[in-house]
């Protein structure tokens, strides 16, 4: 009987694991990062968000510190694109390991945001509230470990896996 109901109480967060990598994985982009010469130097995560019918990514400050922003390359769609959007701006607070602050934002143009096949957050659907320790949290992203360098067309080429985590 116990064991019916731990399997069911696993079948159930399976599922909801699940439901929120949909949801939050269509609010999530790959921010790569490359040379001048087009070799790969790394790879981050981020938020979608609107604010005031303009485009954003929020991400840590130190996925893009010390790079410049021709280096930034974000990519949201999940089919292959050398199309990727210039940025208008970009801005950090942080993000070295001295620092309390580690955020970032780049702004995406608007004729971009569709074709990037990513659900945006507005402004108002953010809360500001502190989390509480025992508050449980589910982290969607693209960690270094799940990037794989590759060459296409004689060009490097990074393909990234989605990861998720629930703590």
């Amino acid at each position: 009987m116990r064991t019916n109901q731990l399997r069911r109480d696993k079948d159930l967060l399976s599922q909801h694991t699940l439901a929120m990598l949909e949801h939050v994985g269509k609010r999530v982009v790959a921010i790569f990062l490359h040379a001048t010469n087009e070799e790969p130097l790394g790879i981050g995560s981020g938020i979608c968000l609107e604010i005031a019918g303009r485009f954003f990514i929020a991400t840590a400050a130190h996925n893009i510190l010390d790079v410049a922003p021709e280096q930034i390359r974000v990519i949201g769609s999940a089919t292959r694109t050398d199309l990727t959007p210039r940025l208008l701006g970009s801005g950090l607070r942080g993000g070295r390991d001295e620092d309390p602050q580690d955020i970032a934002w780049l702004e995406v143009p608007a004729k971009a945001a569709k074709p990037m096949e990513r659900t945006l957050v507005k402004l108002e659907q953010v809360s500001l509230k502190p989390i509480e320790d025992s508050t449980p949290v589910f982290i969607c992203g693209f960690p270094s470990e799940c990037v794989k360098i590759s060459s296409q067309n004689s060009k490097p080429w990074l393909q990234a896996k989605l990861a998720r985590s629930a703590i």
